[in-house]
């Protein structure tokens, strides 16, 4: 950590995780690993509460999305 740093202001991630992979790269592959875990976990549970489900656009609304003239950004 910076010899200035006085604990109150958040460093930022990029460095805070460059920090960590320097001094623990183990204990970092272990956290990535486990918190995908979680999240497969998380999302397997969401599916099986509410399965995806298709919404049909009507062609009234497809004829007034197409007039529009947007682009993306």
């Amino acid at each position: 950590m910076p010899s200035n740093w006085n604990g109150d202001v958040r460093t930022e991630r990029s460095y805070f995780y460059g920090v960590l992979v320097t001094l623990c790269p183990d204990f970092v592959v272990t956290l990535i690993k486990d918190c995908r875990t979680l999240r497969k976990a998380q999302r397997d549970a969401i599916r099986v509460e509410r399965p995806l489900t298709g919404v049909m656009i009507s062609p009234e609304w497809v004829g007034h999305l197409l007039a529009e003239n947007f682009e993306g950004k």
